[in-house]
Parts: structure tokens; C-alpha cells; sequence
């Protein structure tokens, strides 16, 4: 296949990659020791982690983990157990470094896709996306499954180009991994076979050689089973996979669910946005950095750029103080809805798939119950292709084709180019109209969430000194807090409902735990009619900003009030801008009456 990737020289733009990188990093570790586990899929995977330490390691772990994920992430989980220790922090640091590693690999694809300056710009958008950052900064598989899906995605790139055995079976292996990730990693190979088929419709080299694609295909589909099809007969043997395949069709809204579902991905994703002061945010910012970034990335040399024959240098800058100052929220979704379509028609296989990529999550995402985490591989998308956007306009400003007949490529060509980034700015601003309320910020994407962890620490005090031993902890509460009581040696019994609890007989030395985060109130928590007694009053903690958007996803809409939530019960946003805090969940601790 003709390679048409644009040449040019990869040294600026693997410095400000790098240095995305590095603020990237920064920002997904800045405050470790206030990070924990919240998240009611958190506890499963840390404890599913301890196969490491178990006598029949792999095949010896926890079957609570099936319905909620693979083993990809919890296999990683017990490897940094046995490296620096069970822990909380242990089970984060592997989504914070596999959110790091994202950075560059989103990198690669934008430039190997849309050439010099795409790399550096998308690399600036990826390191300052709120949603990243912050499932990066938690014990969830979301952050390690958009790493695996984005070297799929690489891999599916170079097997595009050039079809072969080789290829193909690295691109299958990679696709089994993400499906050993998160059960939907097959979808990486959908939208590379839905790249050949685009390629397949108009004449050119993606035509010709679309039948050798999907030969070689058949190969990395097979490859990909064979990495699967451990995990798969384990399931079948053990809790049956018709089984999992029902509890996840369980989730799927369909069409009916679709435009619902979008509003509050697209308001999650606005909420996460990170807003500094006034229209400033965290976006806005990255917006400024991609152009002055792609700017950087292709300087061909300092007589290029330091001249002032052509605009370009003048108006990256303008464009990227622009940005900063009024870039709306979403802008750079709404720039990938754009363009997208124009790249369907582009003879690079690599940008092909990347307006597909897009198009595909986009359009399929919101089928499904709209959890703000599963919208991190439509995001990552709109990252690739809004930088080979950023990267294209400002080739034209520079007057640089790159030695490509540009008049070939529709996505080149200035009317396109045009169109496209005076769209995605309109439908910006319109954007926020599609939605059913005002959409409000969370005021801290690093917002602490160790609440839970605090709370354990507290527990293991609270048998009086001198006293008997606590000698159970009865929870009906989310499984981080079993997690750190049984890693810190206290015995614990867990209920699957609050009547579970409610008619346990109540010993001596047993106390119970309640949590708001379960979805009890006050009034449900205090009821009469048990033998535990409430032992000490009701206590608030830190909620993470995961476990308030899946306990209360209608908390990014509130017209009224300036936080997020309710404060009468379950995990409510009641705590004041700058205090560190995303929200607040309650615990209610009881004894033997």
C-alpha cells in the first residue's frame, strides 16, 4: 500500500510530547497520599488482585470479578502487590502510569495519522483532559483499558497500510489483550474492519487492497480468540458465560436510551472539564498548548518560523490566546464530529481510521448505560483527530504541503479545513443549548478520595482501650472499605442488603457499618426494629468524584444551587469550592443495643 504519511523531522516534537508528558504525569500524581480507594468497582478489582498471593494464583481468583471485568487489569494489580506491597496506592500508581504511558501513544497515532505538529498537539489535549486525569487517578480498569485500546489502535494503523502476517497477528494480539482489559475490547477490531470497508468504497489504493485486509484479518481475529479464550473457558466453567453476557445486556438502553444518554456523557465530559477562573479551564488551556505545540512540531527550521513572510507563527499564537480565553466546552468533540466525515474520504489509511474511531464510539457509546468512564475512548478519539485538525490548518497558514498533492486530499484542502473548524466552534457554543439543564463544574478534578481509607483506620480504633478485641465488622457498605479492613487483619462479614444486616443478631464485641453510598438514607439507616443501636453519630467523608458520578450521575445538572447533589442522603457535593473535596458520603457506625 502507497504510504502518503507525511515525512518530517520527529526531534521538536518528541521534546513537547515529553514535556506533555511530564505535565501530564504531574497532574495524574499530584496529592498521591490523598488518593484511595471509593469506587464500588474498586474494592472488587483490589481484592481480585490478591490471586498474586494465592495458592492457585490465576485460577484461584476472586469470581466476584467476572460480572465487572477481565483479569487484565487485576492480573497488573497483584504484579505491583508483590512489587511494593498491598495497597490502595499500589492499585492506583498502575492506573496513573498506564494513563501516563496514553500520552504518547495517542501521540504517535496523531501524527503517524496527520503528520508533523498532530503528534504534539494531540499529546497537549490527552495531558490536560479533565475525564483522564481523573479516572487515572483511581483503582478502576479505565485508565489501563484506553492505554490497550490505543496501542490496538496503533497497531490496527500500521496493519491497514500494509497488510501482512505479521502485522495482522500483532494487531490481534493487542486486541485480545484489551478484550482481557474490559469486555468490550473487541471493539478495536470492529472499527478496523469498518476502516477497511470505508476504505473499500471509493477507488484508490484502499479499494485494491481491502480483500488482503480482510484476509490477513481472519488471521488477527484468531489470534485475538486464542488471547481470549482462557479468560472465556475459565468463565464458562466456572459461572457461565450466557450468563455474563445477560448481566451486560442488562446495561444496554438501545435507541431509545441513545439521546438521553449522550446528554449526560456530554455534560459528564463538560463537568470534568476542570475550570480555572471564568471561561479558563483545563481544556481551554490544552487547546492554547496543542497550537503553540503543533507550531513547534513542524518548524522546519528557524529561518521558517522566525520569519514574518507568512502568518503562520502570528496566528498559532492568536489562536492559542483565543483558545485559552474562550475555547467552549467539548470544543474538541464537536471539532472531531466535523471533520470526521471529511476523513472517511482521505487516502491515508491511519486518518481514515481515526474519523472512524470516532465516529463509531460516538455513535455506539451512548447504546449502553452511560457510566461517564466508558466515554474515554470516544474522547481519546476527538484528541487524535482534533490535533491532525489543529496540525492541517496550520500547514495551510505555513504554506507547507509537505511534498504531498494536496489537491488529492479533501481533508487538505483549505475549504474543508475551513468549514470544519468554523463548525466545531458553532456547535461549541451551541452545545450547551442540546442539554436538558445547566451543566455545573466539578470545582477540583484532583479532588482528594480517601475517604474510605480514613474510615478503616478509624474503625480499627474503635474498640475502647483495654476493652475486648473487636471480633467482627458487619458491613453493608462498598467493597474498598472490606478491602483495607481485611488487609489491615480485622474480620469482616459482608451483607448484600440492609435487611441482611438489619437481622443479624448483634454481639457483644460486633459492630455494623452502614453506607450512604449504598443508596441508604437517614431515615433507612436509623430505622428501629434490630439489636444494633446506633454507637457514635453519623460521620462524613470525602467521596470521589467516580463514586458521585455513578451514585448520582444527575448531579452534574443543577439550576439552582451552586454545588452538585443532594445533601439529604447517599453520597451528596456539599462540600464549599477549594476545600479540596469533590463531595461527601456518610457512614453510620452501630453496636449490640
Amino acid at each position: 500500500m502507497e504510504n502518503v504519511t507525511p515525512s518530517g523531522r520527529f526531534g521538536r516534537e518528541t521534546i513537547w510530547v515529553l514535556a506533555m508528558t511530564l505535565l501530564g504525569s504531574g497532574l495524574r500524581l499530584k496529592g498521591l497520599g490523598t488518593l484511595g480507594l471509593d469506587h464500588f468497582d474498586e474494592g472488587i478489582y483490589a481484592q481480585a488482585a490478591t490471586w498474586i498471593f494465592a495458592e492457585g494464583g490465576l485460577l484461584a481468583i476472586d469470581l466476584g470479578l467476572v460480572p465487572y471485568a477481565p483479569p487484565g487489569y487485576p492480573v497488573l494489580v497483584g504484579l505491583a502487590y508483590a512489587a511494593i506491597g498491598v495497597s490502595g496506592t499500589a492499585a492506583i500508581l498502575v492506573s496513573i502510569l498506564a494513563g501516563v504511558l496514553t500520552i504518547p501513544a495517542l501521540a504517535w497515532m496523531s501524527r503517524h495519522a496527520f503528520g508533523p505538529g498532530a503528534g504534539a498537539a494531540t499529546a497537549a489535549l490527552a495531558a490536560m483532559a479533565g475525564p483522564h486525569v481523573v479516572f487515572s487517578r483511581t483503582g478502576l480498569t479505565d485508565a489501563t483499558f484506553l492505554l490497550s485500546w490505543s496501542l490496538g489502535m496503533i497497531a490496527g494503523a500500521r496493519f491497514l497500510e500494509r497488510p501482512g502476517a505479521r502485522r495482522a497477528a500483532w494487531f490481534g494480539l493487542l486486541v485480545g489483550l484489551a478484550q482481557l482489559v474490559k469486555y468490550n475490547g473487541w471493539m478495536v477490531g470492529a472499527i478496523v474492519a469498518t476502516a477497511v470497508g470505508v476504505g473499500a468504497i471509493r477507488p484508490g489504493s484502499g479499494r485494491t487492497s481491502a480483500p488482503r485486509a480482510l484476509g490477513y484479518g481472519l488471521l488477527s481475529a484468531t489470534v485475538a480468540a486464542l488471547v481470549y479464550a482462557p479468560w472465556f473457558l475459565f468463565v464458562e466453567r466456572t459461572t457461565g458465560y450466557a450468563g455474563l453476557l445477560a448481566h451486560h445486556r442488562s446495561y444496554v438502553d438501545g435507541i431509545p436510551g441513545w439521546w438521553p444518554n449522550w446528554q449526560q456523557h456530554m455534560a459528564q465530559a463538560q463537568s470534568l472539564g476542570g475550570r480555572l477562573r471564568g471561561v479558563v479551564s483545563w481544556l481551554s488551556l490544552s487547546i492554547g498548548l496543542a497550537w503553540v505545540g503543533s507550531a513547534i512540531g513542524q518548524g522546519g527550521s528557524t529561518r521558517s518560523w522566525g520569519r514574518f513572510r507568512r502568518p503562520g507563527p502570528v496566528v498559532a499564537l492568536a489562536l492559542a490566546a483565543a483558545s485559552i480565553a474562550a475555547a467552549p466546552a467539548n470544543l474538541t468533540w464537536w471539532a472531531a464530529l466535523a471533520w470526521s466525515p471529511v476523513l472517511l474520504a482521505d487516502r491515508r489509511p491511519s486518518a481514515r481510521l481515526a474519523g472512524t474511531w470516532f465516529l463509531a464510539m460516538a455513535a455506539s457509546t451512548p447504546l449502553y448505560h452511560p457510566y461517564a468512564r466508558l466515554w474515554l475512548p470516544t474522547l481519546a478519539a476527538s484528541w487524535v483527530v482534533s490535533g491532525g485538525l489543529i496540525a492541517s490548518i496550520l500547514r495551510q497558514l505555513h504554506g507547507d504541503a509537505e511534498g504531498l498533492d494536496v489537491a488529492r486530499e479533501v481533508s487538505r484542502r483549505p475549504a474543508p479545513l475551513a468549514v470544519a473548524a468554523v463548525a466545531s466552534v458553532i456547535m461549541a457554543f451551541i452545545g450547551p443549548w442540546l442539554l436538558p439543564d445547566r451543566v455545573r463544574w466539578f470545582p477540583d478534578p484532583l479532588a482528594r478520595s480517601d475517604g474510605i481509607r480514613t474510615l478503616s483506620e478509624r474503625l480499627r480504633l474503635t474498640a475502647p482501650p483495654g476493652g475486648p478485641k473487636v471480633s467482627r465488622f458487619h458491613l453493608y457498605a462498598r467493597p474498598p472499605l472490606r478491602f483495607y479492613l481485611l488487609q489491615s487483619g480485622m474480620p469482616v462479614s459482608t451483607h448484600v442488603d440492609l435487611e441482611s444486616l438489619r437481622s443479624t443478631p448483634a454481639g457483644v464485641t460486633e459492630f455494623a457499618v452502614i453506607d450512604s453510598g449504598m443508596g441508604v438514607e437517614r431515615s433507612g439507616a436509623l430505622r428501629e426494629g434490630s439489636s444494633w443501636g446506633l454507637a457514635q453519630p453519623e460521620a462524613e467523608y470525602p467521596a470521589s468524584i467516580a463514586a458521585l458520578l455513578d451514585a448520582r450521575p444527575e448531579q452534574v445538572y443543577d439550576a439552582s444551587m451552586p454545588h452538585l447533589g443532594r445533601a439529604d442522603s447517599g453520597l451528596a457535593q456539599r462540600a464549599p469550592p477549594g476545600s479540596g473535596l469533590a463531595g461527601t458520603g456518610m457512614f453510620w457506625l452501630f453496636e449490640a443495643r
